[in-house]
């Protein structure tokens, strides 16, 4: 396994413990924390990604648009202790975008 799918399966195993973990929602209230987490994840998600399945990246894209709704969906209905909230996806998505956009401007040196 290279070095960027290690990353990018690391970076997938701590969305999911932070996702997931009966974490209370913590200060700041709805736009808190929490939705930079979401960015930023999802940021690191795509990046790591880009790099390490370079002959994948449409099929990575689209697993991507669906794990960021999944996780809303699963934090309804699985893990009643989350909340389902649809600025989470809107930070989901801004952060695939970040992703992208940093993946684009540092391209040329990896």
């Amino acid at each position: 396994m290279t070095k960027w799918k290690w990353i990018f399966a690391c970076v997938f195993i701590c969305s999911l413990v932070l996702f997931f973990a009966p974490i209370p929602a913590g200060p700041g209230g709805s736009w808190g924390l929490d939705k930079i987490v979401h960015l930023g994840i999802f940021a690191a998600l795509l990046f790591s990604g880009f790099i390490a399945f370079r002959n994948s990246r449409a099929p990575l894209l689209f697993a991507l648009l669906l794990y960021g709704p999944l996780v809303e969906v699963l934090q309804r209905y699985v893990f009643t202790y989350r909340s389902f909230d649809y600025r989470d996806m809107l930070f989901d998505f801004s952060g695939l975008a970040a992703g992208y956009l940093i993946y684009r401007a540092g391209k040329s040196q990896l």
